[in-house]
């Protein structure tokens, strides 16, 4: 299960397979996408990515599992908001993000096979 919270309301999004990416702009969800990068969304999420501006806050979970055609680009993609521990996703591991797009992370988590990621910070835009 991936779930996204703000200031402790859940953010009405319908997650799926692969990574799940949240977009939050002044506490509102500004936008969101869900990316089967088991299967083949990986170039589709590095266009994503590409596409937000400097300063966006960005959240990503993976559900089910997310690494099985999760590209380097896509990876590298996922850098550029602040990850540090992308390469270290394993099959049907978890993995939590939070950071800023061209900025760092503000939190970041990576287990393997069923541990559950959680991550949380404050953040003022």
């Amino acid at each position: 299960e991936v779930t996204f919270e703000v200031d402790g309301n859940a953010l009405s999004v319908s997650t799926g397979r692969g990574m799940n990416i949240a977009v939050i702009q002044s506490g509102l969800l500004e936008s969101f996408q869900v990316f089967d990068t088991h299967a083949a969304g990986s170039e589709a999420l590095v266009t994503f990515i590409q596409s937000l501006s400097s300063g966006k806050l960005v959240a990503c979970g993976a559900l089910d599992d997310a690494m099985g055609n999760l590209s380097s680009a896509a990876k590298n993609a996922l850098k550029t908001c602040g990850a540090t521990l992308i390469d270290s996703i394993s099959y049907r591991g978890s993995y939590a993000l939070i950071g800023v797009k061209d900025g760092p992370a503000l939190a970041e988590q990576a287990f393997p096979n069923g541990q559950m990621a959680f991550v949380s910070a404050d953040y003022i835009s």
